[in-house]
């Protein structure tokens, strides 16, 4: 009998759970061939994405960067964004430009207010991207400031998701530390938290936290203000 046939549903969590074990006990190998396997029997966008955002972790942590960004760029052709392992400082100036029109037309205190996506694709959409920022972060900043404001700039037309608050808090250290906007960046990054909590991502919320406290706060607000929040 073929189970993938047969007993889909079972055979692709089993698939995917024996894929991060062979990861974790470093049959590295192996894990690959499972993925390959999933992917080839995946019935939709969504079960191949789960798979890619996955993979691309894996990659990630044991300093396959390169790997990972091709991955998660392949990856998200399903969903015909296209991203290049090369992104330059023209391409973040783009996307940048069209992140704040969006943003400008909902405003910024606006957002918790919008509604959450209820489309698993565009979920795992976001997943993905979210899993190419990683290794684009230590790898290419550039690619890593293209994935977070298209995506977000994606959340802010599609509907939110679970990533949206993360998304934010990191384009407000780009608005920190490229652009030198201290306030701006410290009311995204506030705005952020308000986000997480009304999401209710708290797979997200240790990294928006840290994020908005070490590296945001402490630019506009007196420390004795802010040690809550530590």
């Amino acid at each position: 009998p073929n189970a993938w046939e047969d007993r889909y549903g079972l055979t692709y969590a089993l698939n995917l759970e024996r894929m991060e074990c062979a990861y974790l006990s470093r049959r590295f190998e192996e894990a690959q061939l499972l993925f390959e396997d999933i992917i080839a029997h995946s019935r939709s966008k969504v079960d191949r994405a789960r798979a890619y955002a996955t993979m691309v972790t894996l990659y990630t942590n044991i300093g396959k960067l390169a790997e990972a960004i091709g991955l998660g760029i392949k990856g998200l052709r399903m969903f015909r964004e296209r991203f290049s392992p090369r992104a330059g400082k023209l391409s973040v100036a783009r996307e940048l430009v069209l992140f704040n029109m969006k943003l400008r037309k909902i405003g910024l205190e606006n957002v918790p207010a919008l509604a959450k996506s209820t489309d698993d694709e565009v979920l795992w959409r976001c997943e993905l991207i979210g899993a190419l920022g990683l290794p684009a972060y230590y790898s290419n900043p550039n690619l890593f400031a293209v994935a977070v404001l298209r995506g977000v700039r994606r959340d802010l037309r599609d509907g939110l998701a679970n990533t949206s608050a993360f998304g934010f808090v990191a384009i407000a250290t780009i608005i920190s530390s490229a652009l030198g906007d201290y306030t701006t960046a410290n009311r995204m990054g506030e705005m952020a938290l308000r986000l997480n909590e009304k999401l209710g991502a708290k797979r997200y919320a240790c990294k928006v936290s840290f994020i908005s406290t070490f590296f945001l706060m402490h630019w506009v607000r007196p420390l004795r203000e802010t040690l809550d929040h530590y």
